[in-house]
């Protein structure tokens, strides 16, 4: 639900910069699209080092 909520809040943000309703930089228009990217790669870095953490533990282990 997050990622349609945000990809339905950049398509509107860029159609509403290219007809000219808004005057914002394109960095604030593509700000949906940062936090999308940084929201995923914040997750893909914790599970990560959750997985080389359990891989270390395992190897312990054995």
């Amino acid at each position: 639900m997050f990622e349609i909520f945000l990809v339905a809040l950049q398509i509107l943000f860029i159609a509403l910069k290219l007809i000219g309703k808004i005057n914002w930089s394109w960095f604030l228009v593509l700000i949906p699209l940062i936090i999308y990217l940084v929201f995923y790669l914040f997750l893909f870095t914790l599970m990560g080092g959750f997985l080389i953490g359990l891989g270390i533990s395992l190897s312990s282990i054995m």
